[in-house]
């Protein structure tokens, strides 16, 4: 079965501020550091070493500068992240794994999500995506519906064009009411995370600086680069 691998990063990072490394931030959290590499040169490493080319879908001339060997698609639409995703689907093969260009993946997650067959099939915690799985046929159709909701109520303060919108379709929940999958939820569309693992979506600064401490402060980063031979 050929597998698509997609690494999201057009969005514009709005909530990405504040705290105390806010000054010496770079354009895109994308780029922030993690134990010497970038987060997103992290992610293509990653896969990668398990057999996968990825593609990484932006227009952010800052990302593209940065990333080498990895082929690069800029999206035709990326007002919202599922029409950012929607633009790819001439990339699509038989299945398809979707990584945020700002998740700090541990191995055992990428382990997973890279050998994922269940389709469609999300990744995350409470309020935390870190990913998706589908095959085409799964989820073309919800993309459009969920494309269609976003496009009638973008002005109404709806959070829309979301990969949440995608599962709350799925499960026959209303888009615009309740909240993100909760700890029980290890259903048929939803694999949660435990929080033993420190795979961690860089939403806000908070979050960097939380898997700072947790992470490589403590030396609990797995998945690391080999040292460099001097």
């Amino acid at each position: 079965m050929n597998r698509t691998v997609l690494i999201l990063a057009a969005g514009k990072g709005q909530r990405f501020a504040g705290g105390k490394w806010w000054p010496e931030k770079p354009d895109h959290k994308q780029l922030l550091d993690v134990a010497g590499e970038t987060v997103i040169g992290r992610i293509i490493r990653q896969c990668k070493a398990r057999g996968y080319h990825p593609t990484v879908v932006t227009q952010h001339q800052a990302i593209i500068e940065i990333v080498t060997d990895c082929d690069i698609y800029c999206p035709r639409d990326s007002r919202w992240v599922m029409a950012t995703l929607y633009s790819t689907r001439e990339e699509w093969a038989d299945i398809v794994t979707v990584l945020w260009g700002d998740v700090v993946y541990s191995g055992a997650v990428m382990d997973a999500m890279l050998a994922e067959t269940r389709s469609p099939m999300f990744y995350g915690r409470w309020g935390d995506g870190f990913g998706m799985v589908f095959k085409p046929d799964d989820m073309l159709a919800n993309l459009e519906a969920v494309l269609a909701d976003a496009e009638a109520n973008c002005n109404e303060g709806y959070p829309v064009g979301r990969n949440w919108e995608v599962y709350k379709l799925l499960i026959n929940h209303p888009l615009h009411k309740g909240s993100h999958p909760g700890p029980s939820c290890d259903g048929p569309f939803y694999t949660y995370v435990s929080r033993d693992d420190y795979t961690q979506d860089l939403d806000v600064i908070g979050d960097y600086e939380l898997l700072l401490e947790k992470t490589i402060k403590t030396g609990r980063l797995d998945d690391i680069r080999e040292p460099v031979q001097r």
